[in-house]
Protein backbone atom coordinates (compact mmCIF):
# COMPACT_ATOMS: atom_id res chain seq x y z
CA UNK A 1 0.00 0.00 0.00
CA UNK A 2 2.93 2.30 0.81
CA UNK A 3 4.32 1.98 -2.57
CA UNK A 4 1.33 2.58 -4.30
CA UNK A 5 0.88 5.71 -2.19
CA UNK A 6 4.84 6.71 -2.93
CA UNK A 7 4.09 6.05 -6.61
CA UNK A 8 1.51 8.68 -6.63
CA UNK A 9 2.51 11.22 -5.00
CA UNK A 10 6.08 11.05 -7.04
CA UNK A 11 4.25 10.84 -10.10
CA UNK A 12 4.41 13.80 -12.18
CA UNK A 13 0.61 14.42 -12.97
CA UNK A 14 0.26 14.02 -8.58
CA UNK A 15 2.70 17.04 -8.93
CA UNK A 16 1.37 19.09 -11.89
CA UNK A 17 -2.14 18.69 -10.00
CA UNK A 18 -0.85 19.64 -6.62
CA UNK A 19 0.87 23.00 -7.78
CA UNK A 20 -2.11 23.94 -9.56
CA UNK A 21 -3.97 23.55 -6.93
CA UNK A 22 -1.48 25.30 -4.52
CA UNK A 23 -1.82 28.20 -6.67
CA UNK A 24 -5.65 28.55 -6.81
CA UNK A 25 -4.99 28.26 -3.07
CA UNK A 26 -2.75 31.28 -2.92
CA UNK A 27 -4.94 33.34 -5.44
CA UNK A 28 -7.83 33.02 -3.93
CA UNK A 29 -6.45 33.70 -0.51
CA UNK A 30 -5.18 37.01 -2.43
CA UNK A 31 -8.66 37.72 -3.89
CA UNK A 32 -9.61 37.65 -0.11
CA UNK A 33 -7.17 40.16 1.33
CA UNK A 34 -7.43 42.43 -1.56
CA UNK A 35 -11.51 42.11 -0.67
CA UNK A 36 -10.96 42.25 2.93
CA UNK A 37 -9.25 45.90 2.54
CA UNK A 38 -12.13 47.12 0.63
CA UNK A 39 -14.83 46.60 2.45
CA UNK A 40 -14.74 49.46 5.37
CA UNK A 41 -14.48 51.38 2.65
CA UNK A 42 -17.63 50.29 0.58
CA UNK A 43 -19.51 50.14 4.45
CA UNK A 44 -18.27 53.71 5.24
CA UNK A 45 -19.30 54.39 1.29
CA UNK A 46 -22.82 53.46 1.79
CA UNK A 47 -23.19 55.02 5.06
CA UNK A 48 -22.58 57.79 3.79
CA UNK A 49 -24.93 57.85 0.46
CA UNK A 50 -27.44 57.07 2.44
CA UNK A 51 -27.23 59.72 4.71
CA UNK A 52 -26.91 61.91 1.79
CA UNK A 53 -30.13 60.51 0.45
CA UNK A 54 -32.14 60.80 3.12
CA UNK A 55 -30.74 65.03 3.69
CA UNK A 56 -31.72 65.52 -0.01
CA UNK A 57 -35.01 63.74 0.90
CA UNK A 58 -35.59 65.68 3.94
CA UNK A 59 -34.47 69.28 1.48
CA UNK A 60 -37.79 68.30 -0.48
CA UNK A 61 -40.39 67.53 1.91
CA UNK A 62 -39.58 70.57 3.60
CA UNK A 63 -39.26 73.16 1.03
CA UNK A 64 -41.42 71.92 -1.61
CA UNK A 65 -44.64 72.66 0.35
CA UNK A 66 -43.51 76.43 1.01
CA UNK A 67 -42.31 76.93 -2.63
CA UNK A 68 -46.23 75.26 -3.48
CA UNK A 69 -47.68 77.32 -0.62
CA UNK A 70 -46.17 81.18 -1.81
CA UNK A 71 -46.31 79.55 -5.59
CA UNK A 72 -50.50 79.80 -5.03
CA UNK A 73 -50.71 82.80 -2.90
CA UNK A 74 -49.12 85.18 -5.45
CA UNK A 75 -50.63 83.86 -8.69
CA UNK A 76 -53.54 85.95 -8.59
CA UNK A 77 -51.21 89.45 -8.33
Amino acid sequence: MTQIIDYVSNSSEFISIQEDQEELIETGKQKLLEFSHTIPNRVIGGISNFIGLMSNLAIIFVSVPFLLFYTFIYKDR
